[in-house]
């Protein structure tokens, strides 16, 4: 816009925009979450472990829970691989890839007292390398699934992201402190090998099959 031009835009026109089309919120979102097959035996002597002093409240399946009790994540990304070119006494950068941010996605959650999530994602981390053995399982075994679902002030899903080949990288150290008074949070750290939308779609089965 050359300097003196008028404005294309207002607030009159923001106002307009946002009434027929409200902003995405940040607090409005749900994770559904898919275990691998291979885990339902742990997960079920596990539950079974716990103590059964819980009332009215019913047990739920592990992905429910996990859903109920996820306070934070973080939607993946994209980025493209670049390189600078020389073309005669100029440098231009030209993208020669793209990859999908999801190597280090943050998923926060409320602990319950049983701490049973936190127990659900020691087994999953142990399930795809044995803590004592050392044995890694094989990949299709060890990978779950996430969808993010954004939804608007009604509860209604307006779009999502899913995520593939899901499996843990981190389970983060919780701290604990006589002087703090709070919910005791877990935060997973998970790798993702790529994920779809809306707008993307992505087919690896070629890939998987050579």
């Amino acid at each position: 816009m050359a300097t003196g031009d008028k404005a294309q835009t207002n607030f009159q026109n923001f106002w307009e925009k946002i009434k027929g089309r409200p902003l995405a919120r940040t607090e409005r979102f749900e994770c559904a979450f898919r275990f691998p097959t291979m885990m339902r035996e742990d997960i079920i002597a596990l539950r079974e472990s716990m103590p059964d002093d819980h009332g009215s409240v019913e047990w739920v399946s592990p992905e429910g829970e996990a859903t109920i009790m996820c306070e934070e994540v973080q939607i993946p990304g994209m980025v493209l691989q670049n390189k600078e070119i020389p073309i005669g006494t100029w440098n231009f950068m030209r993208n020669s890839n793209v990859n999908f941010l999801g190597n280090e996605i943050n998923i926060t959650f409320l602990t319950d007292h049983d701490w049973y999530l936190r127990h659900i994602f020691e087994l999953w981390i142990d399930h795809c390398v044995g803590s004592t053995s050392k044995e890694v399982a094989f990949p299709d075994d060890q990978h779950g699934e996430v969808t993010i679902k954004m939804l608007d002030l009604n509860g209604v899903e307006r779009t999502s992201w899913k995520l593939y080949e899901v499996t843990p990288k981190v389970l983060n150290l919780v701290p604990l402190a006589h002087g703090g008074v709070s919910i005791a949070r877990t935060t997973l750290i998970i790798s993702s090998t790529y994920w779809t939308s809306k707008a993307i779609n992505v087919s690896m089965a070629g890939e998987r099959n050579l």
